[in-house]
């Protein structure tokens, strides 16, 4: 699992999906579902984070993990997954 800086992710470019997290954002650029935690806690991002890091390199069948970390000043502001084309999009 690598780590991302925010600011290199071009939210412009990106669809935000229709279907919503409660306590997050979900765009997408096609491949990529991208999903910034904007509705935790920073202590629940803490945790959420560490969390992630001990999972990094496990493989479970069925289980998706995310592929990268999104970073902004050194805390969790969210992740990234292989997109699905079950999402709807928004238009």
């Amino acid at each position: 699992m690598e780590e991302i800086k925010s600011k290199e992710i071009d939210l412009s470019t990106l669809q935000k999906l229709q279907s919503q997290g409660t306590k997050s954002t979900i765009y997408t650029d096609g491949d990529i579902c991208y999903k910034f935690l904007d509705g935790l806690y920073p202590n629940e991002k803490r945790d959420l984070h560490r969390k992630f890091l001990d999972m990094a390199g496990i493989k479970i069948d069925n289980v998706l993990l995310p592929q990268d970390l999104i970073i902004e000043d050194g805390r969790l502001k969210g992740y990234n997954e292989i997109f699905f084309k079950l999402y709807t999009l928004i238009r």
